[in-house]
């Protein structure tokens, strides 16, 4: 049965595990290109001094700068993974051991928001259904929002498991000087993941603390006003933790103060799904509105049609030869005379002003029925 204990920390040790089996598969192909560069940057190196006829002092020296660097690159890909890990490591416990804190993984913050739904929905009572209604909702809020907090300590977490192991790739470019600070680059990140997790864990910390104490202190019958507080904390949470790691990290990576670090993920992303509904919803209100004037254009061509039709028909019936038809033919034309149909124009004229009346003008002559309209009326003239 799939229950809701533990569904995040499955989910690392899962990505851990598989990354734990890239490492092995992804330095190989490091030190190929680690050997490759090395060749290169050595050819590059000691084919001058044998041009340039270089003592053997010399040619010792360059040797000796070569080795060194080499072999110290070559040391950091070979322990890259256990380096990176370490580092990692130290930055958590050093938050947790600040904080005063054990380890803090992403299912221990979820867990307080499945708990706050669950004693909302308990509290669910046919006597007082606007209560009741407003506290599952705003439960399924708090739910929300403490499963974003988790899903960035999820983020950091799992990015550090896969630049540990995948990322030591990058290790192999520490085989030449002009490539080499691409090595030095992954531990710089590496770093500043840790810095996250660092500062993640002394504000998850401290967070989930009190969220603990106000949820402990909350009646068996939650109440609005009740549930009204975890709400405002859960979300004073949410955005110390998406601000502060990138932050902090900032320091190490250079990146600029409004930057979006691993683990800010949230914010942004909810204000781009609502920026994006309302886009969709004022497009289509747009359409609508579009859809809407180009029917009431068509309308009013089609009153006038039927006005220059009824013009010239009544034109046919003032003619010597209609005169001559029978009785009921004229009968037919009274009726017609007596049509009355509805002129929307006159409305339109009456409740727009002059500059709104000449856009409506111009926009109904347009129209295909305003052009019938329009030859309809030439052609009464032309019989006239």
């Amino acid at each position: 049965m799939l229950t809701e204990k533990g569904i995040l920390d499955s989910v690392l040790e899962n990505y851990q595990a598989a990354a734990k089996q890239w490492a092995g598969t992804i330095q190989g192909h490091a030190t190929t290109l680690f050997l490759y560069l090395v060749g290169i940057s050595m050819i590059w190196n000691f084919i001058p001094l044998i041009f340039r006829r270089s003592s053997i002092a010399e040619f010792f020296g360059e040797m000796f700068r070569f080795l060194t660097f080499t072999g110290f690159y070559l040391w950091l890909l070979r322990n890259g993974s256990s380096i990176a890990i370490a580092i990692i490591n130290s930055m958590q416990k050093i938050g947790a051991d600040t904080g005063k804190t054990q380890s803090i993984y992403p299912s221990d913050i979820i867990d307080i928001g499945f708990n706050v739904f669950h004693q909302a929905v308990d509290s669910i009572s046919a006597l007082s259904p606007i209560n009741s209604a407003g506290c599952l909702v705003i439960s399924g809020l708090v739910l929300f929002i403490l499963a974003l907090v988790a899903i960035n300590m999820l983020l950091l977490l799992c990015s550090a498991w896969i630049l540990a192991y995948a990322g030591i790739f990058f290790l192999g470019f520490g085989g030449s000087r002009w490539t080499s600070d691409m090595a030095i680059n992954y531990f710089k990140t590496v770093l500043g993941v840790g810095v996250q997790l660092m500062t993640m864990t002394l504000i998850v910390g401290v967070g989930t603390e009190f969220i603990n104490e106000y949820h402990a202190k909350m009646s068996t019958a939650i109440n609005m006003e009740e549930i009204g507080i975890l709400f405002v904390s859960a979300l004073t949470l949410f955005m110390l933790v998406d601000k502060l790691p990138p932050l902090v990290a900032g320091i190490i990576t250079g990146a600029s103060i409004g930057g979006m670090g691993i683990g800010a993920f949230g914010a942004g992303a909810a204000i781009g799904t609502a920026a994006a509904s309302m886009g969709m919803a004022a497009a289509s209100i747009a359409s609508s509105a579009k859809t809407m004037a180009k029917t009431s254009t068509n309308m009013a061509g089609l009153f006038s049609a039927a006005k220059e039709a009824k013009s010239g028909l009544m034109a046919e019936i003032r003619s010597p030869g209609m005169t001559e038809n029978s009785g009921s033919s004229t009968d037919s034309a009274a009726a017609i005379m007596n049509v009355k149909p509805p002129s929307a124009i006159s409305v339109a004229k009456r409740m727009a002003g002059t500059a709104v009346r000449s856009t409506w003008n111009d926009a109904v002559d347009k129209s295909a029925a305003g052009k019938l309209a329009k030859t309809l009326s030439n052609e009464n003239a032309r019989k006239k």
